[in-house]
């Protein structure tokens, strides 16, 4: 098969306008905003609301290089961190076994709502 040059061929691969809704779902942020991701600069550029929270990424680009991350990761991570914690100081000690095990100690609707997330983003379909 042959390369088609034709002007009508090469059509598809001009650039089209970026649509302005899209440009405005993004931010120039300090890089403290999404931790999960460091690039060793000041500031990055990146999306200001996910789309689906439990299931888009987060795209993180700066001036060396780029990352991405869940949108939840965070958070997530804080209130698993502290559900873990809690379970530890009930079992002496003991990691739970499985995550389903912290369950119990979940205080509040946005602690609920982080493992919620989780448990949805891990499940297996």
């Amino acid at each position: 098969s042959t390369l088609d040059r034709s002007s009508a061929a090469s059509d598809v691969y001009k650039r089209q306008p970026l649509d302005k809704t899209i440009l405005d779902r993004w931010t120039i942020a300090d890089s403290k905003t999404v931790e999960s991701v460091q690039l060793g600069t000041d500031f990055i550029l990146t999306q200001k609301e996910p789309v689906d929270g439990v299931f888009d990424t987060r795209l993180v680009i700066g001036p060396q290089g780029r990352g991405s991350t869940s949108f939840h990761s965070d958070r997530t991570s804080e209130v698993l961190a502290a559900l873990s914690r809690a379970y530890q100081a009930d079992h002496g000690g003991l990691a739970p076994s499985d995550p389903l095990d912290l369950e119990p100690y979940i205080r509040n609707p946005a602690e609920q709502k982080a493992f919620d997330d989780w448990r949805l983003s891990h499940s297996p379909e």
